[in-house]
């Protein structure tokens, strides 16, 4: 019951990670985000590695999600708004925690 009610007390939280799975830095960065604790998030890990036709059709928005300058990248967008995709865990942290 109480997970019902966490999108009426908090802001609703999409975490995206584009990188391929083979990746160390992607690795990381998929660890460390899975260590923190963040109720209202979702995680959505997108594998630039293969095509994943089950992911476009479930997220269909994914398509125009990409990494940027050639490094795994991490989107934040909270409460429907977007901020600029990074390329660094603590800039993503700051977002997520601000």
């Amino acid at each position: 019951m109480l997970n019902t009610m966490l999108p009426i007390f908090h802001q609703s939280t999409e975490i995206v990670i584009v990188g391929e799975k083979t990746d160390e830095t992607t690795q990381q960065i998929l660890d460390h985000m899975n260590s923190e604790y963040l109720p209202s998030a979702t995680l959505i890990f997108k594998n630039t590695s293969i095509l994943d036709e089950a992911l476009e059709k479930i997220a269909p928005y994914l398509i125009d999600y990409d990494m940027k300058n050639k490094k795994t990248t991490i989107y934040i967008c909270q409460n429907h708004q977007c901020n600029k995709p990074t390329n660094n865990i603590n800039d993503a942290l700051k977002m997520l925690h601000n």
